[in-house]
């Protein structure tokens, strides 16, 4: 019996852990300017400052390139620099997100 019920805790955890790497590869997106004008009003730029500061980065300049990014766990303020690629610049759970705009994106 005690045999029976670990091989059903393995499946169980390897259907599991499936389904979580699947929806790992899968991300909303917001490209929406005004409301990511809004956000960043909000957020002001001494915090945006401080936070590209602390990672080492240059100060965004171009609307055009922000973009919201949200997973399972929680929602990314990103830019893509030109030279650099696409970066996380801070994490905006606690400011209040736009209800429209997002659109489903597969990762590859």
């Amino acid at each position: 019996m005690e045999r029976h019920s670990s091989n059903i805790y393995i499946w169980y955890n390897s259907i599991n852990m499936e389904y979580i790497h699947k929806m790992k590869d899968v991300v909303y997106r917001n490209y929406d300017r005004y409301a990511i004008k809004h956000l960043l009003m909000e957020i002001g730029a001494h915090a945006m400052r401080m936070e590209c500061e602390r990672k080492f980065l240059t100060f965004p300049k171009r609307l055009g390139l922000f973009f919201l990014e949200q997973n399972d766990f929680c929602t990314f303020l990103r830019y893509n620099y030109p030279q650099k690629g696409i970066i996380s610049i801070m994490k905006i759970d606690r400011w209040e997100l736009p209800e429209k705009g997002w659109e489903r994106v597969k990762l590859q």
